[in-house]
């Protein structure tokens, strides 16, 4: 048990201290300021209206190790039985796309190679794109409400965030964490993302994480949940990117993978959250990954 505190505390000190000038280095040596425009819900307001109460550090630090053990459990199960009946498999604008649906429950994997991403620079952007609505609205554009009611760090956050939907529920909320840090995995070389050559590469990058809180919002009712207009979608999401150097070859890149899981009540909601989160994802390319690129290019 001791141990186990050791771990927790070592791994909430990385979260608290990761501050934004120990990982953005920027192109050219140029200095960047990342300034946050953040639309804040008070605590007592929070706790009215959504059941939240304030995570503690070792609340967090959990919510950190469901979320990483969650998404390599979906990434695992799905790169293992995407050719069944349940998953869908598709290649599109050079990502491998992997999603499968049961009831209520979508599960995703998206995969693909890139070459001169500066990898803490695209992630940092993109929790700050993250934490402000019309910015968000960007990526994902049936975002209706985003407000933060909890920081945790420089990189830890907690915010409520609705988004819009037709049919029954008119709309779906979360109450989530989201977090940036470190990691270093290793992946296989023979999948269709990497490689063709056998065995294992290990990478060194960062993951944004995005995690559901439980609060006690069942206690909490506001009209529109009570006439089922408002439901809670469950959500736990990542977005890793890895420098890798392939073994074989010496090639240098990085390896970008989005994975996750949600729960949108139904299998119709769970259909359209399959189809809005490709499109999020390449939004995403298109307004973080593709301007870095030419960037790149253009100074090179």
């Amino acid at each position: 048990m001791l141990k186990q505190k050791i771990i927790w505390e070592r791994q909430v000190q990385r979260i608290v201290d990761f501050d934004a000038s120990d990982i953005v280095r920027p192109f050219n040596s140029q200095s960047h300021t990342w300034k946050l425009n953040l639309d804040v819900l008070d605590e007592a307001q929070a706790e009215k209206e959504l059941g939240f109460r304030r995570l503690t550090d070792m609340d967090f630090t959990r919510i950190i190790l469901d979320n990483k053990r969650g998404t390599r459990h979906v990434e695992n199960r799905l790169l293992q039985t995407a050719s069944s009946t349940r998953s869908h498999r598709m290649q599109a604008f050079g990502w491998d796309i992997i999603q499968r649906i049961e009831g209520g429950v979508m599960e995703f994997v998206f995969t693909k190679k890139f070459s001169g991403l500066n990898v803490p620079e695209i992630l940092q952007t993109t929790l700050a794109n993250d934490l402000e609505l019309e910015l968000c609205r960007k990526i994902k554009a049936e975002t209706l409400r985003l407000q933060v009611i909890q920081q945790l760090g420089p990189n830890a956050f907690v915010f409520v965030h609705d988004v819009s939907s037709t049919g029954d529920i008119g709309i779906f909320r979360s109450v989530v964490a989201r977090f940036l840090i470190e990691d270093t995995r290793e992946f296989q070389l023979n999948t269709s993302a990497l490689s063709k050559s056998s065995g294992l590469v290990t990478g060194n990058g960062y993951v944004l994480g995005t995690h559901s809180v439980i609060t006690d919002k069942a206690q909490h009712l506001s009209d529109e949940e009570l006439s089922g207009r408002l439901a809670w979608a469950d959500v736990s999401l990542s977005v890793g990117i890895y420098d890798v150097v392939d073994p074989t070859t010496g090639e240098t890149y990085q390896y970008v993978c989005w994975a996750g899981r949600t729960d949108y009540c139904s299998e119709e909601h769970a259909q359209r959250n399959a189809s809005d989160t490709v499109q999020c994802m390449l939004r995403w390319e298109m307004l973080v990954i593709a301007p870095a690129l030419k960037l790149v290019s253009t100074s090179n």
